[in-house]
């Protein structure tokens, strides 16, 4: 078998990958160009998933990082941004 026909195998869709992440889970996304669609399936699962922390450099947009605009995802994901920007400054500040 080819490294090509390896590599395949072992490739998953982003609501795959993100149905691997379970309650209690530490979740680092890349500084830059962190995958968006695997981190907006993850949003979705915001019902059945409890105390996921998500550690990026928000440079997009996800309602979870709103969480006084989306308490029901609050329960869920705990928000860690190293460096933050003006996507996260307004949570930042507020706590």
């Amino acid at each position: 078998m080819e490294w090509q026909d390896k590599y395949k195998d072992k490739l998953i869709t982003a609501k795959q990958a993100a149905e691997l992440i379970t309650s209690g889970s530490d979740v680092l996304f890349p500084i830059s160009n962190h995958p968006k669609d695997i981190a907006l399936e993850l949003g979705k699962r915001h019902g059945e998933l409890r105390d996921v922390t998500l550690t990026a450099h928000w440079v997009e947009d996800y309602p979870f990082l709103h969480p006084g605009k989306h308490p029901e995802m609050g329960k869920s994901f705990l928000i860690k941004d190293p460096m933050t920007v003006r996507t996260t400054r307004e949570e930042v500040r507020g706590g």
